[in-house]
């Protein structure tokens, strides 16, 4: 708080204000959570020396008092922040420093590592599992982006053949043909791409989502196994040198809370990997099944004149998507959705 000079001397009555009087002004005070704000008031004779009849006389320098002690309350509380983010800052560097050489002298083959085989395994299918899952969202976005840009020009070739069957009577006939299979063709291209925008949101889904989940849960663990591999190699480093009997009996309590955290995110990886599993062979069943059948219906017609079978075919491909959406907005989120 900034400091005012009020004088060589001045008076704080008990209705809170302080008179100067070299200045003969009177300041307005008011303390409030234990700091004192103060203001001019105006002159301290005439009809302000009634209210303060009543004074105690106070100098400049019990007012500095004040302020100061204020003040080095305030540089206190910043000090004891300041120095419990630069304690943090040297703990996370420590770790850091420590985790980093670590992991290089496991590349280097120069310690041994916690290793669970089956567990990394598992882990090492998942990401390539992941890429290819990737794969497909990214050629899912760019077909239906293509698909829906061929079904435009496909409406707007329909219309262009329409406007100039208008013209062009000796033509009518094969411009209105045209026409109207372009049209058909371009209708139920809008349901195939219903059907495709189902299927990218399910990857997307499945992918962004679901899979970065489970991997943001492996990568929890590979710290904390890192970690624990920090701690458990400075037990045998102190066990080998002479440190004291405090001392190793510290870095093996560390050790072992390390050491459950460990644990516990391996036994979350397990977890989800088997969740991860049975819900994406489900949810993939699913989706492929009326994709194949959305397409299989939209080829056929598109081979040959649509014929009304092939039409209803689509029809209940996409009537099977509606009704899924339907039935799972009255179920609770499973896995995949969460």
């Amino acid at each position: 708080m900034e400091l005012h000079h009020i004088g060589d001397s001045g008076y704080l009555n008990r209705g809170g204000a302080i008179h100067c009087a070299a200045e003969n002004m009177l300041y307005n005070c008011k303390i409030l959570q234990g700091k004192l704000f103060w203001k001019k008031g105006g002159e301290g004779r005439g009809s302000s020396q009634e209210s303060m009849k009543k004074k105690v006389e106070v100098s400049s320098w019990d007012v500095a008092i004040i302020f100061t002690s204020q003040k080095y309350s305030m540089q206190h509380t910043e000090f004891t922040q300041m120095a419990a983010k630069i304690d943090s800052l040297k703990r996370w560097t420590v770790s850091t420093y420590k985790t980093t050489k670590q992991s290089i002298c496991e590349n280097l083959g120069r310690v041994e590592r916690t290793v669970d085989k089956e567990l990394e395994e598992q882990i090492e299918q998942l990401k390539i599992l992941h890429k290819y899952y990737n794969q497909v969202l990214t050629m899912s976005k760019l077909f239906t982006s293509n698909f829906h840009q061929m079904n435009e020009a496909q409406k707007s070739l329909a219309e262009s053949l329409y406007q100039l069957s208008l013209k062009e009577m000796s033509l009518k006939a094969e411009c209105s043909s045209n026409c109207d299979s372009l049209r058909s063709v371009a209708h139920n291209g809008e349901l195939l791409e219903r059907a495709l925008s189902f299927f990218l949101s399910s990857i997307k889904t499945l992918s962004e989502k679901t899979f970065e989940d489970t991997m943001e849960t492996i990568h929890n663990y590979d710290q904390a196994r890192l970690e624990y591999d920090v701690h458990r190699n400075e037990i045998v480093a102190l066990q080998h040198s002479s440190a004291s009997p405090e001392a190793i009996a510290g870095a093996d309590f560390r050790c072992n809370q390390h050491r459950g955290k460990y644990e516990q995110l391996k036994a979350d990886v397990k977890v989800k990997l088997r969740l991860l599993e049975e819900n994406r062979w489900k949810v993939m069943r699913k989706q492929l099944l009326l994709l194949h059948n959305a397409l299989t219906a939209y080829s056929s017609g598109t081979i040959s004149p649509f014929t009304q079978s092939n039409a209803k075919a689509l029809h209940s491909a996409m009537e099977n998507l509606n009704l899924d959406e339907t039935a799972n907005e009255d179920l609770a989120f499973s896995f995949l959705e969460q």
